[in-house]
């Protein structure tokens, strides 16, 4: 039968004996580490402390220098929330009511003119939905948006010889009118005309009358 060998404890007690400084010295210098970060951590703090308000004094005598060589700016003028002067900035547009005005009959043939010339695709439909809503009783923006809306099938097939007056006189007529979104019906019924205008010439007779509004606009 043969004897049963021990571990030969010498061995794993010189191993321990390495091992053991080691990991000691290793978490005695990851410990120091940390400490050197966070001492440098706040004496950063402090130094952007102490020089930070006389890095903002400098800025400020600097840009104050730099405003007193520019020409003076102009009293504003703000009239009913608007700034009058100098110029404000144009505004984004707004969607107008004359949606919300028609009347059931009104609206019923404008969804109709909608969905069928840009979900159905039936041109045709949406002709007959248009003319029939610039014929009602329906206020002038809502008849000046019908107006566009034939306009807009019209260019969509082949040009005409008097398509590009049309356009021109339409956006003489539409004044302040606007489309559901707020866009303004005029300069949309001029891009139409743009491709088929002469290269570097506006539409003749753009410029010749300023534009009437209309009146329940």
């Amino acid at each position: 039968m043969k004897s049963r060998r021990w571990p030969d404890f010498t061995l794993l007690w010189q191993a321990a004996l390495v091992v053991l400084p080691v990991a000691i010295l290793s978490g005695v210098a990851l410990y120091y580490l940390r400490e050197d970060k966070a001492s440098i951590e706040q004496e950063a703090r402090d130094r952007a402390g102490v020089l930070a308000p006389e890095l903002a004094r400098r800025l400020g005598e600097r840009v104050g220098e730099a405003l007193k060589s520019q020409p003076a700016l102009p009293e504003g003028v703000i009239l009913d929330g608007r700034i009058q002067s100098p110029p404000d900035y144009a505004r984004l547009p707004e969607p107008p009511d004359w949606p919300d005005r028609l009347t059931p009959s009104e609206a019923a043939l404008w969804k109709a003119a909608q969905e069928a010339g840009f979900q159905e695709q039936d041109a045709e439909a949406a002709r007959k939905a248009l003319t029939l809503l610039k014929a009602s009783g329906a206020s002038a923006a809502a008849r000046v948006n019908a107006e566009y809306g034939l306009l807009l099938l019209e260019s969509k097939g082949a040009a005409t010889p008097g398509f590009l007056q049309q356009c021109v006189d339409f956006a003489k007529r539409a004044g302040g009118a606007q489309t559901e979104s707020g866009a303004p019906l005029g300069d949309l019924a001029l891009l139409l005309a743009l491709p088929r205008s002469l290269p570097g010439r506006a539409p003749d007779g753009l410029l010749a009358e300023p534009k009437p509004a209309f009146e329940d606009l």
